[in-house]
């Protein structure tokens, strides 16, 4: 379980790279087998909701601590909604 993994997703139809540790590429897994979503949608929503000057990596992480924080405290998990797409103009 040391160590990092690089995986490829789409957002707003642009591929971008994510690297976390291990342990928070299961801990997603585990996440999106829950809410029945796919990565490509739940990094989506978690990228709609961070500040655009913070790391996505970084946004991913405070999410999954938050989710599996809410379990431990018998509290439902937020999830971010879906989005429209971005537009710029």
């Amino acid at each position: 379980m040391v160590g990092h993994r690089t995986r490829n997703v789409m957002i707003g139809g642009r591929r971008t790279s994510i690297r976390l540790e291990v342990a928070f590429w299961e801990a997603l897994e585990e996440i999106l087998e829950r809410e029945e979503l796919t990565l490509n949608t739940l990094v989506s929503r978690i990228d709609t909701t961070r500040k655009s000057n913070k790391n996505l990596s970084g946004a991913i992480r405070v999410f999954i601590f938050g989710y599996f924080y809410s379990l431990a405290h018998h509290r439902v998990p937020s999830v971010p909604l879906e989005y429209e797409s971005r537009v710029c103009n």
